[in-house]
């Protein structure tokens, strides 16, 4: 009667892990390639007297490795989030959209992926969705005056723009701020 038992104990161990490893290695270059791709984009950001065209070339790099993580595993949460990160860097606003909505689909809760992709929509004019990602975040519409001002110093009047709107549809009440918009100049 025991013998049975032992015997089926190891071979149930054994096929479990046999499952677990058929599960887990599909998943495994996604994992790789983002990893490899944080590790770059970490680098760019924090490497002591980069110049801004080895910075580019890093980040482009990084660019590759999520790319081929998201396509390996589209539900790779951190592969988006990263892609969407440097695409609104690059002002590449629409294709940040898209891969911010395909992280915040995996992790709604989580704030950066919000943030990131609230400000994804103001860059990319879509001011509801950014007023809507963005409410929760404390302080956001002072952040957003920030913005406003920054791009205006960028002579990117149109985002300047945005910001300064999307602050007033998540606070109205900012005399200031309704007075820089209409100071701006016509969008090039």
């Amino acid at each position: 009667e025991d013998y049975p038992r032992l015997i089926l104990r190891p071979l149930s161990v054994a096929g479990a892990a046999l499952v677990l490893l058929a599960i887990y290695i599909p998943l495994a270059p996604a994992t790789c390639q983002a990893n490899l791709g944080s590790l770059r984009h970490i680098r760019a950001e924090l490497a002591p007297g980069i110049d801004d065209g080895r910075r580019a070339a890093i980040l482009e790099e990084a660019a590759g490795y999520f790319e081929r993580s998201a396509a390996a595993r589209p539900a790779q949460r951190t592969a988006h989030l990263r892609l969407g990160l440097i695409y609104t860097e690059n002002q590449r606003f629409q294709e940040a959209v898209d891969h911010l909505e395909a992280a915040y689909g995996h992790e709604p809760a989580n704030p950066v992926t919000q943030k990131a992709l609230g400000l994804a929509y103001a860059w990319n004019g879509s001011l509801t969705l950014s007023k809507n990602m963005l409410a929760p975040i404390p302080g956001i519409a002072d952040e957003m005056n920030t913005w406003g001002w920054w791009w205006g110093q960028q002579q990117r009047t149109d985002l300047a723009r945005q910001a300064y709107q999307v602050s007033l549809l998540l606070n109205p009440d900012q005399p200031a701020v309704q007075q820089a918009l209409k100071e701006l100049p016509a969008s090039p």
